[in-house]
């Protein structure tokens, strides 16, 4: 008989239990699963007639979304040689979880300069990145443009300003 009261009490928690992980687990259950935000997405912060223009009117290709983690996700959109700068990538990054302590970093990095006239904003040069703070989100556009032989970098800082100043308005 006092097995049946055990049987009848531990038998129907430990199934709640369990189902609770379970569900916790997959999405069901559990704080913070139902106001869950989707990720932005970075594929929005320019268009290609954006860039187009920037680059003497050159052939943008469609957006494609590049890497996506937990703190960032990343777009990017190739563009035709054009009569001032040879074929390249434009790429979108944005931020979201930790944008604060990344700027930061860079900010102590060699090889990152602040942009003149611009608050919170940084280039690295070598990368042909550029970077500012809005909130507490990084974002960065990036220009890769390569020629010559042996193959070198071409800077397009100046067509990638105004590209930022578009994507920290959407962003």
């Amino acid at each position: 008989m006092r097995r049946n009261r055990i049987s009848r009490w531990w038998l129907p928690a430990v199934g709640v239990v369990v189902a609770g992980s379970t569900l916790g687990a997959v999405g069901g259950f559990g704080a913070g699963t139902a106001g869950a935000a989707r990720p932005p997405d970075a594929c929005t912060l320019l268009k290609a007639s954006e860039i187009a223009k920037e680059f003497d009117g050159a052939v943008v290709g469609a957006p494609t979304p590049g890497t996506r983690t937990a703190a960032s996700v990343e777009c990017n959109w190739s563009v035709a040689a054009g009569p001032t700068a040879p074929a390249g990538t434009v790429s979108a990054r944005l931020m979201f979880t930790g944008g604060k302590a990344a700027y930061r970093g860079l900010q102590r990095m060699p090889g990152i300069e602040p942009v003149a006239g611009r608050t919170r904003t940084l280039a690295m040069p070598t990368t042909g990145a550029l970077m500012t703070l809005q909130g507490s989100d990084l974002i960065t556009v990036q220009g890769v443009f390569l020629s010559g032989v042996p193959v070198r970098p071409v800077p397009v800082p100046d067509r990638l300003l105004p590209l930022l100043t578009v994507a920290t308005a959407r962003g």
